[in-house]
């Protein structure tokens, strides 16, 4: 369960205290974009579980195992958690490629001896980012204009970021 834990601050000081919406907003899109791991299949009894699919931009059912990440035992939590973190962006502010919502996976594996100049894009910051790592489906771009032209929104008035 990601929601926010109960304060342990007394009362004057939860008051004074601020929710940093937009770090929950992050953490919930990272975990919201995380690939069901092959473990979640591996148990003696599998349930009905939810996992969010950015690239449906909705939660699915699965039967697997309860697991870290993003793996829910109720639909209604996978909506709460990871709807509201990528719907939270506007149309206009998510990327054209729903590819580029992908988490980046095994960029420090060598690539036939060594790592190569990738790009990647960065959903938080909504820009690319450079990397080490190998050709990779999915959020792995091989020049930082392809990447730029396929995940960066443009805002009024700004040039690409």
């Amino acid at each position: 369960d990601l929601r926010p834990e109960k304060s342990i601050l007394p009362l004057k000081q939860q008051e004074e205290a601020s929710f940093d919406i937009s770090n929950f907003l992050k953490t919930n899109a990272d975990t919201c974009r995380q690939p069901l791991s092959h473990d979640v299949f591996n148990c003696p009894k599998r349930t009905r579980r939810y996992m969010f699919d950015v690239t449906k931009g909705r939660c699915v059912r699965f039967w697997g195992c309860r697991k870290p990440g993003n793996n829910f035992d109720k639909k209604r939590t996978c909506k709460e958690t990871c709807i509201t973190a990528y719907k939270g962006r506007s149309r206009k502010s998510r990327p054209r490629n729903e590819n580029c919502l992908l988490p980046v996976e095994n960029v420090h594996v060598v690539c036939f001896g060594k790592l190569r100049r990738r790009w990647v894009y960065d959903v938080i910051k909504n820009k690319c980012v450079k990397i080490k790592g190998c050709p990779r489906p999915g959020n792995n771009f091989q020049k930082r204009l392809e990447c730029k032209s396929q995940c960066v929104r443009r805002r009024k008035g700004k040039k690409l970021g």
